[in-house]
């Protein structure tokens, strides 16, 4: 198989950021597939005033170049999908 790049945007919904998903063990599992980068979008954090606990005020572009199929880095995601009605955001 092809070694291919591919760029994601993982913002999980407040449930899956608070119940479901450790944000830290799923882009290990993606850094496993191949050559990974992330970066933190923080922009969004509110003061402190109006902090919210449970809110997800952030989101990570991946970029990730492996010669594993769409369907491993699907795999990964599953549980987010099933919490979001499986809809895709990714990129």
């Amino acid at each position: 198989m092809s070694t291919k790049t591919y760029r994601m945007c993982f913002s999980p919904s407040a449930e899956v950021f608070v119940q479901v998903t450790n944000s830290v063990n799923l882009l290990n599992e993606l850094r496993e597939l191949g050559m990974c980068k992330v970066v933190a979008q923080t922009e969004a954090i509110p003061c402190l005033e109006d902090y919210e606990p449970r809110a997800n005020y952030t989101y990570r572009d991946v970029i990730l170049t492996t010669n594993c199929g769409i369907n491993a880095i699907q795999d990964v995601f599953i549980f987010c999908q099933r919490h979001r009605g499986g809809e895709d955001r990714g990129n």
